[in-house]
């Protein structure tokens, strides 16, 4: 990719691993798998590493383990803590309920902002497959060097469409902004939430990428949008501060969740604020977001990787375990 390699954890960044969802859309295929309700970052779908485990494995390519901050929900914790046997305490965030993508972000925005006010962050959920995880970091490492280059904006990372995926969120990009070493980084014009497909046949002829949700921003810019946008957990948490990093930090986490709104992150802020964030397009990567079970089968068999065998009977009656 233009010349661009990787060369080890890069030192001035800290990065947000979201594995706090339940994964409900595809609990009924990880329960065949599993005999339980285990949401699907803490599966091992295909080889012996879960995809929270895969997550944290590719974020090392460019992040320091010390400065990687995973956020859970506490009722995950018996799943959790085989993948994050490497992973400092204090970067194990445990959230005492799930409220969606806006709190589980803010959450870890507030103590990477604690320790390092002039912090690099890029949030990278935990339930993609990625084929070629190298090259996708080496895109990552160059939306770094644009965040550098324009501190102000955060950075989406965008995949060029292979088909028209209605199940994903697409972003249509608008003008250049920036450009490092043939890439351009463009001004998001608008995103599109799950279009209809033939809107979806319009935006892939038209140049739209799907939203990975990668995001590469500084934290500072990215915790105004939250303070901007959604006062309702901005406020609730700024009053508790004090408290992030302390001994008592757990039993006033408990009581400001109970009163916390669910807020998603997509709805709440990238899209009144679309055009506030860039986008920049990655080539030569194979990503699924793996949500639906059809999904991972067809990339299982266009990849050829044999999924974890089931425990328990298929809805058809048939067992395919051995």
């Amino acid at each position: 990719m233009n010349g661009l390699t990787m060369n080890g954890p890069h030192q001035d960044i800290w990065g947000i691993i979201l594995s706090g969802g339940d994964g409900t859309r595809l609990q009924n295929f990880t329960e065949q798998i599993y005999g339980c309700k285990r949401p699907k970052q803490y599966c091992a779908i295909v080889g012996t590493r879960t995809m929270l485990r895969h997550t944290i494995d590719r974020a090392k390519l460019l992040i320091p383990p010390k400065q990687l901050v995973t956020i859970i929900d506490k009722s995950h914790l018996p799943y959790a803590d085989s993948d994050l046997f490497d992973q400092p305490s204090g970067n194990v965030i445990v959230q005492p309920r799930n409220r969606d993508t806006g709190p589980g972000i803010l959450h870890a925005l507030l103590h990477i902002y604690r320790r390092n006010h002039d912090a690099l962050v890029v949030v990278f959920p935990s339930d993609h497959f990625i084929k070629e995880e190298k090259k996708f970091m080496e895109h990552v490492r160059t939306a770094v060097t644009m965040a550098n280059i324009c501190p102000d904006i955060p950075i989406l990372i965008g995949v060029n469409p292979f088909c028209n995926e209605t199940e994903y969120g697409w972003i249509e990009p608008g003008d250049r902004i920036a450009e490092y070493q043939n890439t351009s980084l463009s001004q998001v014009r608008s995103f599109w939430e799950k279009p209809e497909k033939e809107i979806c046949g319009a935006l892939h002829i038209g140049g739209c990428l799907w939203n990975t949700m990668v995001i590469v921003a500084n934290v500072a810019a990215i915790m105004d949008m939250f303070r901007e946008n959604t006062p309702e957990i901005y406020r609730p948490f700024n009053e508790i501060r004090g408290s992030l990093g302390s001994s008592y930090e757990t039993s006033i986490m408990e009581e400001l969740y109970s009163a916390l709104p669910s807020v998603n992150f997509s709805s709440a802020i990238l899209e009144p604020r679309a055009k506030q964030f860039g986008v920049l397009p990655v080539d030569g990567v194979y990503w699924s977001d793996w949500g639906q079970e059809h999904r991972i089968k067809a990339d299982a068999e266009r990849f050829n990787l044999r999924l974890k065998e089931l425990s328990v009977p298929m809805a058809d009656g048939v067992n395919s375990a051995s």
